[in-house]
Formats: C-alpha cells, sequence, structure tokens
C-alpha cells in the first residue's frame, strides 16, 4: 500500500529522458518509437516549486490545506497529459488478410469514429477537445480496430495543434499499412 501511495503522489514511475533531452527516435516512424521520460525526485520537487511560485503569483492560496497538493497533482496531470512522447510499444499489430494481395480480394474500407480526444495546444498549452474519424482501405493488411483509437490518443498526448494530429495519423496508417503492393507492414521493435 505504500509503495501504491509513492506511485500516486510521488514524482512518475517511469524510465528515459524528458524535455529538450528527450532519447533520440532512432526510428522514422512516431508511433513506434518508445522514449519513456523520467524526471527524477529533485527534479520532481523542484519543478513543483516552480508551480508553487507560480500558482501563488496568480492568486492561489497554495499554502492552504484544501490546495497544498494542487502544484503536485497539476505537474502529473500535465505529464500525464503528454504521455504520447513515450511511443507506444503495443501500439501496432498489422496482420496479413487471407487473400494475400491476388486478384479476387475483396477491398474493404474501415472506418472507426468518433474517437473523443483532448490535446494541448502548443501555442497557449491550453486543452482543446475534438472527434476524430479514421480509416483505411483493407486489403494485403489489417489492423485491430482498437489500434485506430490508441493511434489518435497517441499523438493527441503531446502538445500540438489538430491540422499537425490529423498529417500524422494518416502518414502514420501509411507507414503501417504500407500502400497496395508495397511489402510487409512495419512493426514496432
Amino acid at each position: 500500500m505504500n509503495e501504491q501511495f509513492t506511485q500516486i503522489h510521488g514524482p512518475p514511475p517511469v524510465v528515459g529522458m524528458v524535455g529538450e533531452r528527450l532519447v533520440p527516435l532512432t526510428d522514422e516512424a512516431e508511433w513506434a518509437a518508445v522514449a519513456p521520460r523520467q524526471i527524477g525526485p529533485e527534479e520532481w520537487q523542484r519543478f513543483e516549486g516552480y508551480m508553487s511560485e507560480i500558482f501563488g503569483a496568480l492568486g492561489l492560496a497554495v499554502g492552504a490545506e484544501a490546495t497544498v497538493d494542487t502544484p503536485g497533482r497539476f505537474l502529473r496531470a500535465l505529464f500525464d497529459a503528454t504521455s504520447g512522447y513515450e511511443g507506444d510499444e503495443k501500439l501496432v499489430t498489422a496482420f496479413e488478410t487471407e487473400c494475400h494481395g491476388g486478384s479476387d480480394c475483396r477491398i474493404s474500407q474501415i472506418v472507426e469514429g468518433p474517437i473523443p480526444f483532448f490535446a494541448l495546444c502548443e501555442h497557449p498549452a491550453l486543452p482543446f477537445f475534438g472527434k476524430a474519424y479514421i480509416g483505411y482501405i483493407a486489403h494485403e493488411h489489417i489492423l485491430g480496430l482498437s489500434k485506430l483509437t490508441r493511434l489518435v490518443r497517441l499523438f493527441a498526448r503531446r502538445f500540438s495543434v489538430q491540422e499537425r494530429i490529423g498529417r500524422q495519423l494518416a502518414e502514420s496508417l501509411q507507414q503501417i499499412l504500407l500502400q497496395h503492393g508495397k511489402g510487409k507492414p512495419r512493426s514496432p521493435p
């Protein structure tokens, strides 16, 4: 129980790098590059201090019983809301269809939506909300339907703009499924 309390209220239990020190993406496929972030306990505490100072300057009674943990809660919420930078190693598994690309294959359109999401706009760092509809033409390779939702949420959990999220989704699906007749789908390393 004490370990659970530490995980919920302490620094996030992750490994890797954070901020400008993110592990460089060695894979051009953003959805396949897994780069967990880490904020050490001293750094986390320093960031909470910064948040306390900012909230106090904006008028929040930071020392009050109800708000004493607000800086840490805010920092944890921001860290969780930007978890898309870490990638998702379980995101994509493309399967070959039974037709193997022959002329007898039936081409099917797969569409998932509406997929509700929120993202933090990189300009004011405030949330925006949307609903995504994402689809592809199934032919030689197919995806599990839940993977489309996971792909939307991966890119939405980053500082972004809506236009970039749409472009990232389209490019990722092309990389994952490949164009008709181009070979085998990419899988995460």
